[in-house]
């Protein structure tokens, strides 16, 4: 096989492993009416619709190995063509890889898009998309997501699969893990098969379609309740009673508090002395003009 063929092959399996993730994602949400694989305009990988054919999520998946990285002026390509989809009034458009956003993606364009979600652009990120040929007030930049240093394809599979258990635990049937592992190997397969088809429509997967392979009962799952502190305490006992496999532990947590300790209790080093100032909070010594070392014991929260 050539130096090409593992490369293409790796990224053929990401993209696929993606687009069975938005199966599970599809069986969760019954706003979802059918995934398509390989969209008809070649910008979209794979995308989930409402039954109406309006586009709810677009993705693209693509995978670059270390130590090459991702630049601004390809995400703004794709964003710029994602613009021109019908039927995408509301849809979030994603870009997914298993590789490292470049340090101008990473500092800048990021960043922006993520303020841009929240309505809280700052008028650097302005002038900075303007730069790049992109309109700061257009209100498709709030819906773009850059989701890079994605897991690879197996590890993908596995979380789809924690989450089709879910699934199948609410629909009370057996709800084990390797039927799980089979049910989202089989969604792989019919990912596969469906990219391969010529006609559009073939590439369709309809939620009620998932369900039959998945074995997953629509009905008791668009019925489930919130998770609240009574769905908690019965999924907890149900858990308890049933788990879904011997080496299962079930473990509580209790909330100590929200903020790290290394961000409630900072000092400052003494450049002259090996001295420290009282403890005080580090948002009150932190100059966002200049730079900050912070150092401090393993578990303080410096993360």
């Amino acid at each position: 096989m050539s130096v090409g063929g593992p490369a293409a092959s790796r990224g053929i399996a990401f993209q696929h492993a993606e687009a069975v993730v938005a199966c599970v994602q599809a069986l969760e949400s019954a706003d979802i009416g059918f995934l398509r694989v390989e969209g008809v305009e070649d910008i979209v990988d794979f995308e989930l619709c409402r039954g109406d054919g309006s586009r709810v999520r677009v993705c693209q998946a693509k995978t670059r190995q270390e130590p090459y990285t991702w630049a601004p002026g390809e995400i703004v390509a794709t964003i710029a063509r994602w613009r021109e989809l019908s039927n995408a009034d509301d849809a979030r458009f994603e870009f997914l890889t298993d590789g490292s956003a470049g340090r101008e993606l990473a500092n800048q364009l990021q960043p922006a898009l993520r303020r841009a979600q929240k309505g809280t652009l700052t008028e650097d990120d302005r002038v900075y998309l303007v730069s790049k040929g992109l309109d700061a007030n257009d209100p498709v930049l709030a819906r773009v997501g850059i989701e890079s240093r994605q897991p690879d394809a197996d590890a993908l599979l596995d979380r789809a699969s924690l989450r089709l258990l879910r699934l199948i635990e609410i629909g009370g049937g057996d709800a084990s893990t390797e039927r799980a592992d089979d049910l989202i190997n089989a969604l792989f397969r019919l990912v596969v098969l469906r990219a391969g088809n010529d006609d559009p429509d073939a590439r369709l997967i309809t939620r009620e379609e998932l369900s039959d392979v998945a074995g997953i009962d629509l009905v008791a799952v668009d019925s489930t309740r919130a998770w609240d502190d009574d769905a908690r305490e019965a999924y907890s006992t149900r858990l308890q009673a049933h788990p879904p496999h011997p080496s299962l532990v079930m473990l509580e947590t209790r909330e100590l508090g929200r903020q790290p300790s290394a961000l409630t209790l900072v000092s400052r080093q003494s450049a002259e002395a090996s001295t420290q100032s009282q403890p005080q909070p580090a948002t009150e010594l932190l100059n966002p003009e200049a730079g900050a070392m912070l150092s401090g014991g393993p578990g303080s929260g410096k993360s």
